[in-house]
């Protein structure tokens, strides 16, 4: 009898449960959004009633949230409990027969939030502050670039001008090949400068004048820029021996002109002198010559006097006058030295 009514009570129970099983899954709810580490519950309705317990419940990514029934509500309700910051779904189940309804839950973190959001103003700001991109603000932007890729991907996606930033980026790489080419046509012309000469001139001054207008950060990349300074150096030294050797050649000319103008002003007054003493020489014989006048003897003296006041006479008493002819004629036969000159 025991082994019958066993059978007829496991038939019996086979028979109620395969009839008393979930027909129909159904969260009572929308998606939802949920701060980290709250818990919500959720109504959920199985039909037929009274088959609530054989309902299981998922999270697909437990990591974000957990879900469980909520055994403390007075109606048949799924908890969630939010674990950390991310996306999943949560949904019921009976075996693989009945499924409910998918709802997604994002799990929020509103403190952190606040702080991508700070960095990702900032970013933008920076972004902003750029202006026209040249070459000195490239370590800006390898800074505002650190700071992007530090953030997480919600924060990147609060970043307004990102596409602004890599068109920056792409900017300072295409200035950056021209700054190469640039480098490298400087250290060409600093190379085909070759041995230094006095027509090395104008190869040393266009090298110059391209290493100069690189700027600073890229003038420090020339590789043979002492080259250059060697060549000016050897230049200027070749044009000072040059520049003496003309100075001198200079002077040199000056002097021998000097001498010449020195010498020409010598014979000048030597033949001025000469011209003047003949002049003299004429004069003093026109006016003094005996033969032009009368000539002045004393009685007793040997010569005649071209002057009455010569200085001999000054003692004599007598003094007698006439021609060369009569004062020779009186024994006076030679002309006074003293005013006959």
């Amino acid at each position: 009898v025991a082994t019958v009514l066993s059978v007829l009570w496991g038939i019996f129970f086979v028979v109620v449960a395969n009839g008393e099983t979930p027909e129909s899954i159904h969260i009572s709810s929308q998606d939802i959004t949920i701060e980290i580490k709250d818990t919500i519950s959720v109504p959920i309705d199985v039909q037929p009633e009274g088959t609530q317990n054989l309902v299981k419940f998922q999270s697909e990514d437990e990591s974000i949230v957990s879900f469980e029934e909520d055994q403390k509500q007075e109606v048949f309700t799924g908890k969630i409990t939010a674990l950390k910051e991310g996306s999943t779904t949560i949904f019921a189940y009976y075996h693989d027969k009945v499924i409910s309804n998918k709802i997604k839950v994002e799990v929020v973190d509103t403190q952190k939030q606040k702080v991508r959001e700070k960095a990702a103003a900032d970013i933008d700001k920076n972004i902003v502050a750029l202006g026209t991109i040249t070459l000195e603000k490239q370590e800006a932007i390898k800074n505002i670039r650190t700071s992007y890729d530090a953030l997480d991907k919600k924060g990147q996606q609060l970043v307004k001008h990102y596409t602004e930033l890599e068109k920056a980026e792409k900017t300072i790489e295409k200035l950056q090949n021209e700054e190469k080419q640039q480098i490298k046509t400087v250290e060409k012309d600093i190379e085909d400068i070759g041995t230094v000469s006095l027509k090395s001139k104008a190869s040393i001054q266009k090298a110059r004048k391209e290493y100069d207008a690189l700027r600073k950060a890229s003038q420090k990349k020339v590789s043979n820029y002492t080259v250059l300074v060697s060549a000016e150096k050897a230049y200027q030294d070749l044009e000072t021996k040059e520049q003496q050797k003309a100075e001198a050649k200079q002077q040199e000319a000056i002097k021998k002109q000097q001498e010449a103008a020195a010498k020409q002003q010598q014979e000048n007054e030597a033949a001025a002198k000469q011209q003047q003493n003949s002049t003299n020489e004429t004069y003093h014989e026109e006016q003094n010559s005996p033969s032009q006048g009368l000539v002045y003897w004393t009685p007793n003296g040997g010569k005649y006097h071209a002057s009455s006041s010569c200085r001999t006479l000054k003692k004599s008493k007598t003094i007698i006058q006439g021609t060369v002819e009569e004062a020779k004629a009186a024994g006076k036969d030679a002309l006074c030295k003293v005013c006959g000159h």
